[in-house]
């Protein structure tokens, strides 16, 4: 009779034949752990940029499954097929160098956070990559692995919904408000889910208004206009509130800049008046906070500090995106900028080289900070710093404070003028030239002569002012500087006489200038240290 192979030998002989598929294509294997308890074994097949990796102990949807994976063009990312989407599970990290770092695992459970690996020989030496090849190919054949990369909407849905309502979460909690966010999930395709990340672009309006509620009236607006959020995919970036207060937050793929478009739409919507006099421009220049009839000016008027010495020193910080702070100095109804000297500088610096503080940093990013004072804002004060002295103000309550801004004027900076050029004869005379401090006034030039302490403006007759150089003519005679292959060189010049001068760095002198010369004395330049 002829035998028939038992159930038992049949499967043998097809745990056999796996076997040797798995060591014919395995070219290697490491092993990899980490905490607690995560083992990853990357079987590493013949063919270049292809693996199978297996993760256990990660407590997430991974653990058990033997995948395919390849290796991005760079030799960092592992990439595997998730829901319909690719995926980097396994990556190498960046070194601040700019080398190769530790690699880590990313999970289902949460891609924002990696759990780091060691190597682990011994582990390398234990585990058999035929073992992990005929897992995959069992795996393959019952159909686990497509079930693991199948597009799944519904789970897609639901995690999307769960990483918004994380962000409505904390946009309620600043707001003090229980809006809900949902999104319009028959605005957005299956291909739109796959990629991209549809809560990250839902969340900006929610993002914005966060950052919004910072100030009462922001964070009271909003409490009243909104009280349901939806966000819904369209063909340019919308964002709508009805008259039942639902905000409706229209995106697209590849849409910028999504949460500075939203934060504009509240920082331009109009507010009722409120009462008492807008801010007023009548000295020339308009304040940050404009006449308050939008919510974003509103929100500066909110956040801007005012500090009083309780009689007539006053000093205002207000909000500015590039400097922090944008300084006024005044007496409590009229106030004027302060010039800020320098984009690296903070914007409560100001130069004012009548005021020397020896302790202080002779080259802070090119300035020297010897000749800047400043004012700086705490709890409940503000500290002036004039070189040495220091002066504690006393800071103004919000209301009290935005009462004073908006019955005030405000005006450009006191202070005119900027220097130009300063040089000096062997006499020990002085020949200062400065100039109008704006684009405006900027060829407008004036002329001292004398000596220190007792320079004279003199009147000119001309100016000449070109690629070879200038000249400054009066009555008198000509301070004339050519440029030359060593530099300018610089001459005094009456009738046929020519006295040359030495150039003297402006930079280097500002305290010569401002306390020494006499140009300015008794001058006010519009600095708290005018009076503090």
């Amino acid at each position: 009779m002829k035998r028939i192979p038992s159930a038992a030998s049949i499967l043998a002989l097809l745990l056999a034949a796996t076997h040797a598929w798995a060591a014919a294509e395995a070219a290697g294997i490491k092993v990899y752990t980490g905490e607690p308890g995560i083992e990853v074994a990357i079987v590493q097949l013949k063919e270049r940029g292809k693996f199978v990796i297996q993760v256990t102990g990660s407590g997430s949807t991974l653990d058990g499954l033997a995948l395919p994976f390849d290796l991005d063009s760079t030799g960092r990312d592992y990439t595997t097929t998730w829901r319909g989407q690719s995926y980097t599970f396994l990556g190498i990290s960046k070194t601040w160098g700019g080398g190769p770092g530790a690699l880590s695992l990313y999970t289902p459970l949460d891609m924002r956070y990696s759990k780091p690996l060691s190597y682990s020989e011994a582990r390398s030496r234990a585990v058999q990559a035929a073992d992990v090849l005929a897992r995959h190919e069992k795996q393959m054949k019952d159909g686990s692995i497509a079930r693991f990369g199948r597009f799944d909407r519904p789970a897609e849905q639901a995690a999307n919904e769960k990483s918004l309502a994380e962000v409505a979460k904390s946009f309620n909690q600043v707001c003090a408000t229980k809006i809900p966010a949902t999104i319009a999930w028959a605005t957005i395709s299956d291909e739109q889910i796959k990629s991209l990340s549809i809560s990250g672009y839902c969340s900006s309006p929610l993002s914005a208004m966060e950052r919004l509620c910072e100030t009462a009236e922001a964070r009271g607006a909003i409490q009243s206009k909104v009280n349901h959020v939806v966000c819904q995919f369209g063909a340019a970036m919308k964002l709508d509130i009805d008259s039942k207060g639902t905000l409706t937050w229209t995106t697209f793929a590849g849409g910028s800049n999504a949460e500075e478009f939203a934060t504009k739409f509240w920082q331009n919507a109009e507010v009722p008046a409120s009462p008492g006099p807008a801010a007023s421009s009548a000295g020339g220049e308009t304040p940050p906070w404009g006449q308050c009839r939008t919510l974003g000016e509103r929100a500066i008027l909110e956040k801007t500090i005012v500090c009083s010495d309780g009689k007539s020193a006053y000093v205002v910080l207000a909000p500015d995106e590039q400097r922090i702070y944008k300084l006024y100095y005044g007496n409590g109804k009229k106030f004027a900028r302060v010039p800020h000297p320098d984009a690296l500088l903070g914007g409560g610096t100001f130069l004012d080289p009548r005021n020397y503080n020896p302790g202080a940093n002779p080259n802070f990013r090119g300035a020297d900070m010897r000749l800047y004072s400043s004012v700086a804002a705490n709890a409940s004060t503000c500290v002036v710093q004039c070189g040495t002295r220091r002066t504690e103000l006393k800071m103004l309550d919000g209301k009290i404070a935005s009462a004073t801004l908006r019955a005030a004027s405000f005006e450009a900076p006191l202070h005119k003028r900027k220097p130009h050029v300063l040089t000096r004869d062997e006499k020990g005379n002085y020949y200062y030239v400065d100039r109008g401090n704006t684009a405006e006034t900027e060829k407008n030039f004036r002329l001292f002569l004398g000596p220190r302490g007792r320079l004279k403006l003199q009147a000119m007759s001309n100016v000449i002012a070109d690629s070879q150089g200038e000249i400054f003519s009066t009555k008198n005679g000509s301070l004339r500087f050519i440029a030359g292959p060593g530099g300018q060189q610089s001459s005094w010049i009456q009738g046929k006489k020519v006295t040359k001068l030495t150039a003297i760095p402006v930079e280097e002198n500002y305290g010569l200038i401002y306390n020494d010369l006499g140009v300015y004395a008794g001058e006010r330049l519009g600095t708290p240290c005018d009076d503090l």
